[in-house]
């Protein structure tokens, strides 16, 4: 367990068996990114990477790999692509190459590569012929955003800026705007909806297909149902940076904007489609609700300032979000819970005092029953360049990892904010937040850096976020998990008082259980990736901690790391595998680093202009020769958990600990069984407007919730508490009496399941245990051997069962370990969706500003 002594391994081996070691494939430029395409059965037989631009080119230059992405068989097919490294006429003589590979991944033969210029090209068997096609309206490339269809595999929408922004002084000229173009034959011919629409709309902003949103039914609307936010007059429009504006305005259309559209919201500038429910963000001057009604507009409101909608019934009917908070929100980050259903608030605040006001903070906020009610989950998120350190740990539901500023910034005279930064881990959906506590012993003494500190209460474990990974050539690598590999996490940090930035401070981390418990795995900052279902994990030194000569990985989960010797050392920037982490395939890649004395096998010299990119592929089948094995039945187990969490009890099909073989890719995981619970008082959180103080939900001060549309018609409990948002547990009345923790009346009679809103697709694992001998029988049932764990059930399960049965201060208890598998790759990343000034919109930047229409790349 990790809590006790660091887990020893008794044989560290070498591979290749051979004593041989890995061959680089070298490209022209360091990759940026990789897409994997092919068949059901064979999903990552073929693997495109993208390269940095290189020369004077703006854009870069795309390989194939027809095989996996093994050795041997990776091919520059930008030659391939007609015109793509030969700039056109009318373009600069720089805009060639290419920009970015769009496949709808549910058929994946088809994929669509968008060029810098005023050509696209398109393959319909898996890249291995391509076809060229002019770019929507014959408008550059680079300024194109593309969105598959979910359903019509070769329906796309491209919103595009027009040629009048290539003009002088288009950054002031209101006709420098956007179209939207729609293609039904994937991307052979453009029809442009501003045309479509005679007038109606004369430029566009944000965008969606309709079949994003979860749909109530079948023929709730049409494929061809589009979202936007557009200009309805020429003379609204504002130019390429409108800022939040009053004159833009969400609206849906069902036919191409042929006919009539509908104006769904007055203002409204930015929007996101999450589960069922469309967000839409317009300025708080707005004078009028979506109804059409007088909106009373806030003191102090401007169009510097945003307030936020919502509508859970596909747009029809919005509300208002109601957030129990007295400033005025300056922009939003939305991140989804693990069901996909709704979404926790991430709010940039004009806060009044002048400290906070300059810090990099928000608060975040879980999202509500009705849609339009949140309460206050975490004040003080520590963001930068509008990344906010938030994510979920994906397969474990309710599980959440969030860094945060410390009260003490405030008092530092430097406001050195960065300084301040401390990480913290929810085990209930954001209804509490603790510390991350820091192991018992240690495999590397350099990693315990605070034994003094420890006695003052002020040692825990800081980690680096999304924002350190999005932080340029010296950002850290984030916390990661996969929905694969449910319950591990890896992440770059330090033990003590707060996170720190120094390099020497770096250690990496591995959790196994979901961040309830910790290990340190190396001495040093490391990139990561997870394969065969969680089963394999691989690690090397990240590019800022200099050349990695060696890979390691482990197959036992993090007790044995096994090393792997590269030919060449290089700068690695990144390790990937095939989107679904089944495969046992992964590609390394980063770039040739300086030959100097301590690193004789590194290839760039100071001569040399810029390093070439370097790749290694690593297929682990040849690389463990006899000492692979797949797993038989006998590898796996059947695992059931006794405690709850979000009020479900689930078993499952797990991979014995150490059992040391391979699941495959076509292996899969049998469908959990699941049972509710009854509630206890880790199912609930506090109400809108309140906030825990110990055990009891107090009043936040200098709310006044009768401000709150939403709480009409809401019956808030007299205890001032409310079931997390997702959680099913039954007899809700065991914790909640007045209500049935929804805003509803009582709830079911005991014995009855409460009439929630249910996680329905989740498998879900919890330990929630008081005291030492709570706590150390769930870590021995989650990793002790079946004979031992079946003695230890039967000497201590009433004691246990005592042990539950105090539900009225199990919530401040230890809550650990959750499973989720689903068929579809989610990364914790709380950069999903942005509502940010339109003044720094996603098209037209200066070359020192952020891009914040998309979300930047994660951590993959």
């Amino acid at each position: 367990m990790l809590g006790g002594p660091a887990p020893t391994c008794p044989r560290i081996k070498k591979y290749p068996q051979d004593g041989s070691k890995l061959k680089p494939v070298q490209v022209e430029a360091p990759v940026v990114d990789l897409w994997w395409a092919g068949t059901p059965e064979e999903i990552d037989k073929y693997v495109f990477a993208l390269t940095e631009a290189s020369g004077l080119y703006v854009a870069g230059r795309v390989w194939r790999s027809d095989d996996y992405g093994r050795a041997g068989s990776w091919v520059d097919i930008t030659t391939a692509l007609p015109g793509a490294l030969t700039p056109e006429p009318g373009a600069d003589a720089d805009a060639a190459g290419v920009m970015e590979i769009v496949y709808n991944e549910a058929h994946p033969d088809r994929l669509l590569v968008l060029g810098a210029a005023f050509h696209n090209w398109i393959s319909t068997d898996f890249g291995k012929t391509f076809a060229r096609v002019e770019t929507p309206g014959r408008t550059l490339g680079f300024w194109m955003e593309c969105k598959v269809h979910p359903t019509q595999p070769d329906w796309l929408l491209a919103k595009v800026r027009r040629m009048e922004c290539e003009e002088s002084g288009s950054a002031t000229n209101p006709w420098c705007a956007f179209d939207l173009f729609v293609s039904q034959d994937f991307a052979k011919s453009w029809t442009n909806l501003t045309a479509n629409s005679e007038g109606a709309v004369t430029s566009f902003w944000d965008f969606d297909w309709g079949a994003t949103l979860q749909r109530n039914s079948e023929d709730s609307f049409p494929d061809e149902t589009i979202f936007a936010t557009a200009y309805e007059s020429a003379a609204t429009m504002k130019g390429p940076k409108p800022g939040w504006d009053k004159d833009m305005h969400f609206v849906i259309s069902s036919d191409f904007f042929r006919s009539a559209h509908r104006k769904l919201v007055s203002c409204g500038n930015q929007f996101e489609l999450i589960g069922s429910q469309v967000f839409v963000a317009l300025p708080s001057d707005c004078p009028t609700h979506p109804d059409g009604s007088q909106r009373p507009v806030q003191p102090g409101a401007s169009s510097s300032s945003v307030v936020l909608y919502s509508s859970a019934n596909e747009g029809k009917d919005f509300g208002q979000v109601c957030l129990p908070v007295r400033d005025l929100d300056l922009g939003y980050n939305l991140v989804k819970t693990h069901d996909g259903a709704n979404a926790f608030l991430i709010v940039d605040h004009d806060e009044e005092d002048m400290i906070s006001a300059r810090a990099p903070i928000g608060n975040i906020y879980a999202p509500g029953y009705n849609n339009t009610l949140y309460t206050l989950s975490m004040t003080r998120n520590y963001r930068r360049s509008f990344i906010t350190d938030f994510g979920r740990v994906e397969g474990l539901p309710g599980v959440y990892l969030g860094n945060q500023l410390h009260e003490s910034f405030r008092t530092d005279p430097r406001l050195a904010f960065e300084k301040y930064v401390q990480t913290k881990v929810t085990f209930d959906g954001g209804a509490r937040w603790q510390d991350l506590n820091q192991p018992d012993s240690f495999r590397f003494p350099e990693c315990n850096r605070c034994a003094s500190a420890r006695d003052l209460g002020k040692c825990q474990l800081h980690l680096h976020g999304p924002s350190s990974w999005h932080d340029g050539q010296d950002g850290r690598p984030s916390f990661y998990t996969h929905d694969n590999a449910p319950g591990v996490i890896m992440a770059v940090g330090n033990t003590g008082e707060y996170l720190e930035q120094a390099a020497d401070a770096m250690c990496t981390w591995l959790s196994r259980d979901g961040g309830a418990t910790w290990q340190d795995v190396a001495p040093y900052a490391s990139i990561y990736e997870y394969g065969d279902y969680g089963g394999l994990l691989i690690m090397t030194k990240h590019e800022t901690e200099g050349p990695a000569d060696s890979l390691l990985f482990s197959i036992d989960q993090g007790t044995c790391w096994h090393e792997i010797g590269l030919e060449e050392a290089i700068d690695v920037g990144n390790i990937r595998v095939e989107p679904s982490a089944a495969s046992h395939m992964f590609v390394v890649h980063g770039k040739a680093c300086e030959k100097r004395p301590e690193h004789p096998t590194c290839t760039h010299t100071r001569t040399d202009a810029n390093p070439v990119g370097k790749m290694y592929i690593v297929d682990f089948r040849p690389v463990m020769g006899t000492d692979w094995r797949d797993c038989s039945d006998a590898d796996y187990e059947q695992w059931t958990n006794g405690p709850c969490l979000l009020g479900r009890n689930y078993t499952l099909s797990r991979r014995v600990h150490a059992s040391e073989c391979f699941s495959g890719r076509t292996y899969k995981r049998p469908v959990a069984a699941a049972a509710p619970c009854p509630c206890t008082a880790a199912d609930v959180a506090c109400e809108y407007g309140y906030e825990f103080a110990g055990h009891d939900c107090r009043a936040i001060l200098g709310i006044d919730t009768s401000q709150c549309e939403a709480l009409k018609g809401y019956q808030m409990s007299e205890t001032h508490r409310r079931l997390v948002a997702g959680d099913t547990c039954a007899e809700v009345s065991l914790v909640i009496p007045d209500t049935d923790g929804r805003g509803h009346g009582p709830s079911a009679p005991a014995g009855a399941p409460s009439r929630g809103h249910g996680w329905t697709t989740f498998f879900v694992l919890l330990l929630v245990l008081g005291g030492g001998s709570g706590l150390f029988y769930a870590w021995w049932m989650f990793w002790a051997s079946d004979s031992a764990k079946a003695t230890l059930e039967e000497t201590t399960a009433p004691v246990i069962g005592v042990l539950l049965s105090a539900a009225s201060w199990v919530k401040d208890c230890v809550l650990a370990m959750a499973a989720q598998i689903t068929g579809r790759q989610r990364r914790a990343d709380a950069a999903e969706a942005f509502f940010q000034p339109l003044a720094s919109g996603d098209f037209g930047l200066d070359a020192d500003e952020e891009e914040l229409g998309r979300a930047p790349p994660v951590l993959r």
